[in-house]
């Protein structure tokens, strides 16, 4: 490698690639996505009637909320402030097609 590090950096900032920043705007977005999956499968859960498929729909939803939250952690690690979370646009159909739609999403 010709450039050291420290150059590589420079460069980066100098063109607006800065990887912090870069960084920053994927765990937002990600954020953004998990926020969404988590409301969406305690929706689902909440709607369902089969005690064994409303369980996992719980179990999914609060693993949804912990990669959220761990990732809000990196966000703010890194200087950044949680993004607003728009509401997720609900997936259509009845309630069996929309959970397929979310969990393929996922």
């Amino acid at each position: 490698m010709f450039l050291s590090k420290g150059w590589k950096e420079e460069w980066r900032r100098f063109l607006g690639l800065s990887t912090a920043a870069k960084a920053l705007e994927i765990l937002c977005r990600l954020y953004i996505k998990e926020s969404q999956h988590a409301v969406v499968f305690a929706q689902h859960a909440s709607r369902m009637h089969y005690p064994q498929f409303r369980a996992k729909l719980v179990e999914i939803a609060a693993r949804e909320t912990s990669h959220c939250e761990w990732i809000g952690e990196k966000i703010r690690h890194l200087g950044g402030s949680l993004p607003v979370v728009p509401p997720a646009a609900p997936a259509g159909g009845d309630s069996w097609e929309s959970l397929l739609a979310d969990l393929e999403d996922e």
